[in-house]
């Protein structure tokens, strides 16, 4: 239960072989509690999930055709993290490796006057790490800005770090919006 309500989690259909670990699930979907879409996936996979391990196991999850919503909303919050639970006690030491095929994301950001909206695709994204120490990796393509190939490192003792790069890049809408928003200040 989160702070604002159970997020809803749906499948078409699933697999889940608790004796190896395994679950396949076909046409998954993530409603908020008014219903809303967050996001859907066509396929997941999932490997490694056996609760009577606990931390000392290493969790795969394999997706495909991601279609997400992600809104921050006017107090610069993304809506998704009403939803995440409350830290309590040390992060997590199990392993995880996530990597996901076709992913369409539609962005909305309402912290400006007028909100914001960007389609992003990204054909390949992976994330990987232990606990708070992690790495994501992807190439993004922003309708009417470009391509952009990114990096982001988290390092529990150290922080967040992100490296980008990019070519023939249309940058002015994008600058145009950090411009408005609390976080361009640092640019």
């Amino acid at each position: 239960h989160s702070r604002t309500g159970d997020l809803k989690v749906t499948a078409d259909s699933y697999f889940l072989d608790p004796d190896t670990g395994v679950a396949l699930l076909n046409r998954v979907r993530l409603t908020n509690p008014k219903g809303h879409l967050l996001a859907s996936l066509e396929s997941l996979q999932a490997i490694g999930l056996d609760p009577r391990r606990g931390a000392d196991q290493s969790i795969r999850l394999q997706g495909r055709k991601l279609i997400a919503n992600l809104t921050r909303k006017a107090n610069g919050v993304f809506e998704l993290q009403d939803y995440l639970p409350e830290t309590k006690g040390p992060p997590s030491k199990t392993a995880f490796d996530i990597s996901v095929d076709h992913c369409e994301i539609h962005v909305e950001d309402q912290e400006t006057k007028i909100p914001w909206r960007q389609s992003v695709e990204i054909p390949h994204l992976h994330v990987g790490g232990i606990g708070q120490d992690w790495f994501a990796s992807a190439t993004a393509i922003i309708d009417g800005i470009g391509k952009v190939d990114g990096k982001l490192r988290n390092f529990s003792d150290r922080g967040l770090y992100l490296s980008l790069e990019t070519q023939h890049m249309e940058a002015r809408p994008l600058l145009s919006h950090l411009s408005e928003i609390p976080e361009g200040r640092f640019l």
